[in-house]
This record gives C-alpha cells, sequence and structure tokens, in this order.
C-alpha cells in the first residue's frame, strides 16, 4: 500500500485505524472514524466527539473512472488493497 492513502489514516488507539472524514467541498478534515481490534475483540465503529461524519474516501477524484462504495471506511480500505495492484483508476468511499 505504501502511502497511498496515508493523508486519509492515523494509526489509534490499541493500533487501531482513524479513517478521516473529510468536507466534500474544502477537503478539511470533520472527523475521524475509529475501528480497533483487541485481545479478539473489535470496537464497534465510533466517531470524534465534536466530529461531523461525511464520507470516508480513498483515491484521486481527478484519475478515477471507476467507483467502489463499501458500507465502512475499513471495509473500502480492506477492498483498495486488495485491488492495489491491479487498479489505480478507482475511487473507494
Amino acid at each position: 500500500m505504501g502511502n497511498r492513502f496515508a493523508s486519509e489514516l492515523r494509526c489509534g488507539t490499541f493500533g487501531g485505524i482513524l479513517f478521516a472524514h473529510r468536507d466534500l467541498e474544502t477537503g478539511d478534515i470533520r472527523g475521524f472514524e475509529q475501528r480497533w481490534e483487541k485481545d479478539g475483540e473489535k470496537n464497534k465503529a465510533r466517531f470524534a466527539k465534536g466530529g461531523r461524519k461525511s464520507l470516508s474516501i480513498f483515491g484521486e477524484f481527478q484519475s478515477s473512472i471507476r467507483l467502489v462504495v463499501c458500507k465502512s471506511g475499513l471495509d473500502a480500505l480492506a477492498i483498495a488493497i486488495a485491488e492495489l495492484r491491479h487498479r489505480s483508476d478507482t475511487l473507494y468511499v
């Protein structure tokens, strides 16, 4: 995966993942969706207090000719990683 989605992800509690939700007009981060697993226990999707939900998006708007819509940021990231070697023209939402 390299750094392709580094601007959309952060490391969170218990080595979990924070997925950026951005304002679609300005690109500013509005909040983060949090997912983690510790000792086999998974958290339910949580959202940052005071944040505003929008979409977690992976990929480039300008070069995308294909759109994949998923239930969560974690699902979108998993599909993006699985397709990474074969697809660079996709926007994962």
